[in-house]
């Protein structure tokens, strides 16, 4: 408020065009803000909102619990959640070995690394996705018809193939 002294009388302040500007500016900053949040709710979920709202680097979760499908009493594939750092061929290992302790089967870590390389490249995504990316907490279902067929094709195995991969076996853990 600012005083008239011929009359003294208050009359109200006008905002100047720099304290209109800012304001306009802030505005708009605001709303492009919100529009981001929005936007980022709709792509990623409310997961990710949290994430962004909260300023945490990344997502704190619990290890997801695994899922197995079933089907008349007998398991028809395994649904593998995603941990962080993992890729296709950490769910195919996973998966394998899954299968390997239900059967109790005792095959040679040689066989597992073709396993589950043969797997890693056939599991099937979501049709519309455009690359093989994949996101903690996505779950990724490994049939075990995909599993069995890849354990018949080690019965394929040439000595060379085995002795190749007997250089990839040493450098994997096959714990699930």
């Amino acid at each position: 408020m600012s005083e008239d002294f011929l009359n003294l009388e208050k009359k109200p302040e006008m905002k100047t065009n720099k304290e209109f500007s800012l304001s306009v500016t802030i505005l708009v900053i605001v709303l492009v803000l919100v529009g981001i949040l929005l936007f980022f709710r709709e792509q990623y979920g409310s997961e990710m909102l949290s994430m962004i709202t909260s300023g945490r680097a990344e997502i704190e979760q619990s290890e997801p619990e695994e899922v197995i499908t079933l089907k008349e009493e007998e398991k028809t594939s395994y649904i593998k959640v995603v941990r962080k750092g993992e890729g296709l061929t950490h769910i195919a290992r996973r998966a394998v070995a899954d299968y390997i302790k239900d059967k109790e089967l005792d095959l040679s870590p040689e066989e597992k690394v073709y396993m589950e390389d043969y797997i890693q490249r056939r599991v099937p995504l979501e049709e519309d996705r455009e690359n093989r990316w994949l996101f903690v907490g996505e779950e990724i279902e490994v049939s075990i018809n995909l599993i069995e067929e890849a354990l018949q094709e080690t019965e394929h195995l040439t000595s060379y193939e085995v002795n190749n991969l007997s250089n990839y076996a040493l450098l994997v853990s096959f714990s699930s």
